[in-house]
């Protein structure tokens, strides 16, 4: 900002030395050198200019302020012309001589000199506003190219978040374990798995939200499968309020499902004195999603896929209306997620 403000004076000067030098190489050029009087019209020249660019010419492309426009072009000329008037012809007793200044027909040459000025105002300005349409119009096909680039790599997030290869990995083993001895588990952990997997597989081109209930439920089925893995009831609350309607939200498929199985996976489950939370709040207008957990010995974050993804999740779906707070300590974990909807 402090640069572009410092190379637009640099520019103006470079303007107003360009326009004062070349008005006096013709001045000498024609064998009149500069007066005082004509130092003094040159002054008044620039500050018609500038009066006419940032106190006139702005109301011209304002709606509605044309009539302000005429009236402020008409005190200008009537002002220059009084001035220009005096700088000619004051001799330290008469101020203003109109007849002099009419008759001697000096006020059409004055005249020609002004619309010479006004006409650069207006072309400096008719310079200014292309440069800002064009502006504009690049920022608008960069803004598009951004938007569509962000809308593909969210694309890609959810689509990496989908089904998680340790899960799949894991439920598998145990589906085969379990097969040999024909165990009833086996049925209840391909259901789950299929839900999970179901929800997280949803083609995302054509279905760009799911339901909040959908989702807690997928979250409970999430937990309910984990502790068929562990073959024990796992140590996790996981509590949930929500208003009349709210169930109905709508979310992008497995955000809250993915902050919980990260939970899952770097979680200390077997505390009964410590449980890890997990809590959902919303209303129709807000929600909110809190998880808190001792950390393993050997825990350690993935490839930052999980929260990452979240993140861009987030920034695409609800920019500017959500926050997410992140304490992550030595021995434990909690984060907190909100949003507005």
């Amino acid at each position: 900002m402090e640069y572009q403000r410092y190379r637009t004076v640099l520019l103006h000067l470079l303007g107003l030395s360009f326009f004062v030098g070349y008005e006096i190489v013709l001045l000498f050029i024609f064998g009149t050198p500069p007066t005082f009087r004509g130092y003094l019209a040159f002054g008044l020249d620039i500050a018609t200019f500038y009066i006419n660019l940032l106190w006139v010419i702005p109301y011209l492309f304002t709606p509605g302020r044309q009539l302000l426009f005429i009236t402020r072009l008409c005190i200008l000329v009537v002002i220059h012309l009084a001035l220009r008037n005096l700088i000619t012809y004051w001799n330290g007793r008469q101020v203003f001589d109109w007849t002099e200044f009419i008759v001697s027909k000096r006020i059409i040459v004055v005249l020609w000199r002004l619309l010479y000025i006004i006409g650069l105002g207006f072309l400096f300005q008719l310079i200014k506003e292309r440069q800002r349409r064009e502006r504009e119009r690049q920022q608008l096909q960069l803004r598009m190219m951004t938007t569509a680039a962000e809308a593909a790599r969210v694309e890609s997030t959810l689509f990496q978040m989908q089904l998680s290869p340790h899960l799949l990995f894991n439920t598998l083993t145990f589906i085969q374990a379990k097969a040999q001895e024909i165990h009833p588990a086996v049925e209840q952990a391909i259901n789950l798995l299929a839900d999970i997997s179901r929800h997280s597989l949803i083609d995302i081109r054509s279905i760009k939200t799911v339901s909040l209930a959908d989702e807690i439920q997928e979250i409970r089925n999430r937990i309910r499968l984990q502790g068929l893995l562990n073959e024990s009831e796992l140590c996790l609350v996981f509590n949930t309020v929500i208003e009349e309607g709210a169930d109905q939200l709508q979310l992008p498929p497995s955000l809250l499902l993915t902050l919980t199985d990260n939970v899952i996976k770097y979680g200390v489950l077997n505390d009964l004195e410590f449980p890890a939370r997990l809590e959902v709040f919303a209303n129709k207008n807000s929600l909110r999603y809190y998880s808190w957990n001792l950390k393993t010995l050997n825990a350690r974050r993935g490839a930052g896929l999980g929260i990452n993804g979240v993140k861009s999740i987030l920034e695409y779906y609800y920019p500017g209306r959500y926050t997410m707070d992140i304490i992550d300590r030595e021995d434990c974990y909690s984060l907190e997620l909100k949003i507005e909807l």
